[in-house]
Order: structure tokens, then sequence, then C-alpha cells
């Protein structure tokens, strides 16, 4: 989690940024999560992952707004999926109350 939610958005940021830099022109848009802005039960490192996007994006924000770069950061809520059965076993109990 740490490798894609982390290191890929600084590893890509890097990569795509000089050019925007250049132009003075651009929009990054970070996808985080709720679980960024409210931790719980058992996703420590998940939630931890998505509270450093959220700190990445307003850092960036702030450095980058002097370069007429926009940061946008979506944070979207919990929605019913596969992953959280399979992260709850098949408990269809457990997974529906996640947040």
């Amino acid at each position: 989690m740490i490798d894609i939610n982390v290191k890929g958005l600084l590893y890509v940021s890097r990569e795509i940024l000089p050019g925007m830099v250049e132009r003075k022109s651009g929009h990054i848009i970070n996808l985080g999560s709720i679980a960024g802005k409210e931790a719980y039960a058992n996703g420590n490192v998940y939630c931890g992952s998505k509270f450093a996007v959220d700190a990445i994006s307003q850092g960036m924000r702030i450095d980058l707004n002097a370069y007429g770069i926009k940061v946008t950061a979506i944070h979207p809520g919990w929605w019913k999926r596969n992953f959280h059965l399979v992260r709850f076993k098949g408990d269809e109990a457990r997974a529906s109350n996640v947040l």
C-alpha cells in the first residue's frame, strides 16, 4: 500500500512536474480516500497511506500555486465491493459495516 499509494504518487509527480513547471500550467489530481480523513479499525496502513496522499496533495498545492499548477485530491467514501468481502473472509455483515 505504501509503494502504490505514496511512492507511486511521488514517482509519477517527479516525472510530470518539470514539464508543468516549465509551461506554468497543469492540473494534478490525486486519488485519496475517506480513510485518509477518518481512520477505521484494522486499517492503519491503508489509512496512513491515504492520510499521506492528503498531506502530499496539500503541500503540493502550496508549492505549485506559484507556477499556476492546480492540485486536487479526490477522497471517495466507502461503498460495498468485493474487496471488503475478501478482506473480511466472506463475512458479509462485517464487510457491510466497515465505516
